[in-house]
């Protein structure tokens, strides 16, 4: 179940919802006091990489003194060795501006809130105008401005770059241009996406089947 909950935080960090991440590695951390030293040393250097990715690098420093202080021994997974390395190496503020901006224009547009999120992915897009995560969301915000040609544009950039993009995001991308081609009437193109979508190794599995649905009725 802990290692299990590692996995998803990890997950959670790769497709840029590393608020998440932090609050369920932050739980978990709580939670389980007893857990073997390994695993906790493990959620607490999780934690502190998800934090400098965020920019809160006092909070990092001090999970990354965690892990020093609490891997064991002989440390198979050289966690030691990952948290005074990140201990040593300071993010860049940009960066983290850039990814913590990105995640309030996505909490405001789930929140419905489209000027704030027009607003904080606007000077995430700026900041990072190739991150394909920060993207994927400007085109959902398009979409949600009734702007579909727009977000159809950014949503083939992304397919376009497929070595990029985590693997869930492209799937979503896929999935998220073919619905846009299905209306505009070019079944070919929505067929082509719908079948790429099922294949994307490591994407949702319920994307997969979103497209499987899809293809079943074409």
């Amino acid at each position: 179940e802990l290692h299990r909950s590692l996995r998803h935080a990890a997950l959670l960090v790769d497709v840029g919802e590393t608020d998440a991440a932090v609050e369920l590695l932050r739980g978990l951390i709580a939670d389980k006091p007893t857990a073997p030293s390994g695993v906790m040393a493990q959620a607490h250097l999780q934690l502190g990489q998800a934090l400098d990715r965020l920019g809160y690098r006092e909070d990092a420093v001090a999970a990354y003194q965690v892990v020093v202080a609490a891997a064991t021994s002989d440390d198979p997974l050289q966690l030691r060795d990952k948290a005074r390395d990140g201990i040593r190496r300071v993010p860049d503020p940009q960066e983290a501006l850039a990814h913590r901006r990105s995640i309030e224009g996505w909490r405001a547009l789930e929140q419905g809130d489209l000027a704030a999120a027009d607003l904080a992915l606007g000077e995430s897009v700026a900041l990072r105008p190739r991150d394909p995560v920060t993207r994927y969301r400007q085109a959902r915000l398009l979409q949600a401005q009734k702007a579909d040609a727009r977000a159809l544009t950014v949503l083939e950039a992304i397919v376009a770059s497929r070595t990029a993009t985590p693997p869930t995001i492209y799937g979503f991308a896929c999935v998220d241009a073919a619905r846009l081609f299905e209306q505009r009437g070019e079944r070919a193109r929505a067929i082509d996406l719908y079948r790429t979508a099922r294949g994307v190794f490591g994407a949702d599995q319920r994307t997969k089947e979103t497209a499987e649905r899809a293809l079943e009725l074409s």
